[in-house]
């Protein structure tokens, strides 16, 4: 029973690392080494995997409650205030990043899947640039002509004598400051506030990603694990480097992935049975 699961285990690791590998080559194929040790780690006892995943978020979740409470907090107070141009300025920002990142699509073309995932990385990163510059922009200007209608507004029927004391001192001086001013914190937030709430978000997300990593490996690390990874992750690498070649159809392919996975399989029986049970007694050893 425990030989199945570690086949089983060493096949999907070896299977896994050779059509990562396959998808990425040439420049990436080592991609695949990394896919295959995940796929034979977590392919062991892939049930005890399914059951510690929600202790590991439920710690991982304790572990940066701190922050998540603080920004809730802040973003609560910001989203309970009624936030008209910031809405609207979204909105126009999305829209034209949407439209944006059509276009681009449409006219590019790729020759691979890597090509294809920076053509589609690329369009994101500036998609993300073009709305948050539209919306800022969008917003300044709705604000800019809701302050100069009530200014000037009633000014343009009949001229109310604090409006006239304001337009009549309004000189270039006062005018140049408040221009300024508008730029400065344009700038200030552009530049600093929109990206340190950005910062913190993918400083809080990556954080809670390594907790979960960190506790699920606390939870389900055993010695056969670390042979599945390193014995499916052997096969399938010698499978692509031995096949990738020689091998052009999709069925050929197909066959050297399933190849790469039974000789991860074939790897681990070996170092199971021989390696670890008569040479390292380890069958003793629980994990």
């Amino acid at each position: 029973m425990e030989t199945k699961k570690i086949a089983l285990a060493c096949f999907v690791g070896g299977a896994l690392c050779c059509l990562v590998a396959l998808l990425f080559t040439p420049k990436f194929w080592y991609l695949g080494l990394l896919a295959g040790g995940a796929g034979g780690y977590l392919g062991y006892e892939f049930r005890q995997v399914l059951r510690a995943i929600p202790t590991a978020l439920r710690r991982a979740a304790e572990g940066t409650d701190r922050g998540l409470t603080e920004g809730r907090k802040i973003a609560w107070q910001w989203l309970r205030k009624p936030h008209p141009f910031v809405y609207f300025g979204a909105v126009v920002g999305f829209v034209s990043a949407t439209v944006f990142a059509v276009d681009v699509l449409q006219r590019n073309s790729a020759n691979s899947l890597v090509e294809q995932l920076q053509i589609y990385f690329f369009v994101f990163s500036l998609s993300v640039l073009i709305a948050v510059g539209v919306a800022i922009m969008t917003s300044v200007v709705l604000y800019a002509l809701a302050e100069f209608g009530i200014v000037v507004d009633d000014f343009v029927i009949w001229k109310r004598p604090s409006q006239e004391d304001f337009l009549e001192n309004a000189g270039y001086s006062i005018v140049a400051t408040m221009v300024l001013r508008g730029m400065m914190a344009i700038i200030k937030f552009s530049a600093w506030t929109l990206w340190k709430y950005v910062a913190i978000s993918i400083f809080l997300a990556a954080k809670f990603v390594v907790l979960v990593g960190w506790h699920l490996f606390k939870l389900i690390h055993s010695q056969k694990r670390v042979l599945c990874a390193i014995d499916g992750t052997l096969g399938g690498t010698v499978s692509y480097l031995w096949l990738a070649q020689s091998t052009g159809s999709f069925a050929q392919q197909a066959t050297m992935v399933i190849f790469g996975g039974l000789l991860g399989a074939a790897f681990g029986i070996l170092n199971w049975e021989v390696v670890s049970k008569r040479v390292l007694h380890l069958t003793t050893n629980p994990s």
